[in-house]
């Protein structure tokens, strides 16, 4: 990433956006995909922005572009294709997975690991403009504090990610790692007494806190000895259609680190990975049937003066215009104690709060055969 850093100081004085692939850390260690990279996406994908938009003390600030400049071509009236995606995972394929991942955690190969889904669409035709009101779509119907939209060449990136990667203010780094995720009924009660359920689960504390201390070692590798703490543990944060066990962890910066030694040190981010990172990576590229890509990588912005923020690219839908091809992945961590049945139905539903969101729907996975590689 050297490249990279030469062109961000290049544009120092700019803000820049962009996307870091999952694929990136195949610079980083020794490490393989044997799958296509079937939406053609690049590890890195960087624009300056010539116009700027950001609130600062409860009000809106616009820099090179006016409010009417962005609502051109945004038509509420584009036509929308219908959504229908599919998994490449049957049930019985993914109970057989989750076995030899069982398998591998009791020969002590790592002690946790992310693993995912994937849900294709084709035919994904559409009108100018379609993508970005269909962002605006997503995000009234599922607000989030990570959410973001991406247009980069052919590539369009519809994200509403709950979670923060990694974000720096001045010398302070910091992430919020997500473990522990609980949908949210409809019923009051009902919904406080699964919040609570939530906060007490053991297994899901239990996969909190192996996460928090793999962060708490990748932030070591960049921050001043000793200065590395969990700010918060088992934080309970409830958006509109789930309650999210959320941890802090922060550290203060070495000096004269680069972004790319950030990155290094830091990412993939050890939530969709597991623990140890390394292993749990090299069983997940043997186990699932895709490659991640943008899924599971991060998207965000540097500012002026090196701060940044990025998030964590879940609950999101990958659109090639090209190829008018989709992908929404879905994961989730499993460990000793994880229940197949109950892992397959979180993935199942992650994907549907997104695709349906989109006003799309999934065909039964019952009728889908992916064969163990």
């Amino acid at each position: 990433m050297t490249a990279f850093d030469a062109w961000l100081e290049a544009n120092k004085d700019a803000h820049v956006f962009g996307v870091l692939s999952y694929d990136l850390r195949l610079q980083f260690e020794e490490l393989d995909d044997r799958h296509v990279n079937e939406l053609d996406q690049p590890d890195l994908a960087f624009f300056k922005a010539e116009a700027f938009v950001h609130c600062k003390g409860g009000k809106i600030h616009w820099q090179g572009v006016s409010e009417a400049d962005l609502s051109e071509g945004l038509s509420p009236a584009l036509e929308k294709p219908e959504f229908v995606f599919t998994s490449k995972t049957h049930p019985s394929t993914y109970a057989a997975q989750f076995e030899r991942i069982q398998e591998m955690l009791q020969l002590g190969s790592f002690y946790e690991m992310n693993f995912c889904r994937q849900f294709t669409a084709s035919d994904l035709s559409a009108e100018e403009g379609f993508w970005e009101k269909t962002y605006l779509d997503l995000i009234e119907r599922q607000p989030t504090v990570q959410s973001g939209f991406f247009r980069f060449e052919a590539q369009r990136v519809l994200s509403a990610s709950p979670e923060r990667f990694l974000r720096r203010r001045g010398d302070r780094l910091l992430s919020e790692p997500i473990k522990g995720t609980l949908a949210r009924s409809a019923d009051p009660e009902e919904d406080q007494r699964l919040k609570e359920i939530l906060g007490q689960d053991e297994k899901e504390r239990s996969e909190n806190v192996m996460i928090v201390d793999l962060v708490r070692n990748d932030l070591s590798r960049v921050c001043r000895p000793g200065s590395v703490q969990a700010d918060e543990l088992f934080s309970l944060r409830s958006l509109p259609n789930v309650h999210q066990m959320v941890s802090v962890v922060s550290g203060t910066l070495e000096t004269d680190c680069s972004f790319s030694k950030i990155v290094e040190a830091t990412f993939p981010m050890g939530s969709m990975t597991g623990a140890p990172k390394i292993a749990a990576m090299q069983a997940a590229d043997q186990l699932e049937s895709f490659r991640r890509g943008w899924y599971s990588g991060a998207l965000g912005y540097i500012a002026p003066g090196g701060d940044f923020d990025f998030n964590v690219l879940i609950r999101t839908l990958l659109v090639n215009t090209q190829s008018a091809k989709g992908l929404v992945g879905a994961g989730g961590a499993i460990t000793i104690e994880s229940e197949c049945a109950s892992e397959f139905k979180e993935t199942q539903w992650k994907a549907e709060s997104i695709i349906h969101s989109l006003g799309g729907r999934i065909e039964s996975a019952d009728a889908c055969s992916d064969p163990l590689p």
